[in-house]
This record gives C-alpha cells, structure tokens and sequence, in this order.
C-alpha cells in the first residue's frame, strides 16, 4: 500500500524536514525509509512528475549502492536543515556543523546544474534520472526560504512532541499548530478536559 504524506507547511523544504513525525519526542516515527519513500514522497509532493519518478526509479534500481549513498545524504541533510530552520524560528544561533552540511550539498547542486532549452526558452535544472535530482531540488528550495526576506513566517507546530515546521500565510500570521485537524484539535481536547476537571 502506498503512504500517503502530509504536506502541510506551504514550502517543500518544511514538507521534507516534516518527514518525521513527532520529532520533538523520544520516539519520533521515519517516514521515509528508502529510496524509494523519498520518489513517492516527491511525486505526491508534485517535486517531480510521474515520468520523473519512473526515470530516477529505474536508475536507482540499475545503481543500488549509490542509491543507498545518495539516501543517506538525504537523510544527513534533513537533519541538519531541520535544525537550521528551527534555530531561526527559537532566534538562536545557526550550528556552523549544520551550515557546512548545507553548503556542501548546495555547491555539490551548484556544481552539476545545467542550461536546458524547452520550446525556445532557457533554464538551469538537472538532469531528470539523475539520483541527486530530488536532493538538488530540495536544496535549492531550501536555500531560497533561507534567504528569504519573510522568515518571521517561519514557525513550529504548538503541538505536544509534534514539531513540525510551517510558513504561516494566514491573514492575522497567528496560525499555531501544522494542522488544525490534528494537532489543533488534540489542544482543544486536551483545554476541554482540564477545564472539566474536578478542583
């Protein structure tokens, strides 16, 4: 059966880091746990586009160990862009080990972006098989939050042990929690029966 991912956070690079669930607790559950969960990820995500997916898919299945290598940086990077975005929404200082994790794989996408041409216009990609293509895309949306000039927007989930990350675009900018069926409801469940709570 095919998971089905929450895409919640108004920017692809939050949806990646939020491929954990309840990360702010002891037992936080992986969602992506192959090559593979990171396609479909992708696909669901509308990052790439189903001929996309079958393309890195076959490649993948031709190049396992390297495949296996690119799923680990994958890994490696969400972490530390996870603990980038949530030093800037607590306004505390960025890790240098976390900047370097960036950097390294921001000029490794730098380093292997290409020109292509499609019906007369011009514009920098990758190549549509290669195994970095999802990571590259990531990190460029990534690093397009970073340097943004709205990252006040950037805020973390209210919800007990959720953490996950959004970028608040609501009118009043007072959204609290990644989703208010879910974490929203369990806070005002959790009010309800305080507030019915023998004293």
């Amino acid at each position: 059966m095919t998971k089905t991912y929450a895409f919640i956070g108004n920017n692809l690079s939050l949806d990646f880091v939020n491929t954990v669930g309840y990360i702010s607790s002891a037992n936080p559950a992986e969602y992506l746990n192959s090559f593979s969960d990171l396609i479909e990820w992708s696909k669901q995500g509308e990052l790439i586009s189903d001929d996309e997916a079958i393309a890195i898919f076959a490649e993948a299945e031709r190049n396992v160990l390297e495949s296996e290598k690119v799923f680990q940086r994958v890994l490696k990077f969400r972490k530390s862009v996870y603990d980038i975005f949530r030093s800037i929404v607590n306004r505390e200082e960025i890790s240098g080990k976390d900047l370097s994790v960036f950097n390294n794989e921001l000029s490794r996408a730098m380093s292997k972006a290409e020109i292509f041409r499609h019906e007369n216009e011009l514009f920098w990609d990758w190549k549509n098989n290669s195994l970095d293509r999802i990571l590259f895309l990531i990190t460029r949306i990534a690093a397009q939050l970073l340097t943004s000039s709205d990252l006040e927007k950037l805020k973390c989930c209210s919800g007990e042990n959720c953490g996950w990350l959004f970028y608040d675009t609501s009118k009043n900018n007072r959204r609290q929690w990644c989703d208010m069926r879910d974490c929203g409801n369990l806070a005002k469940a959790k009010r309800f029966r305080a507030k019915k709570a023998p004293r």
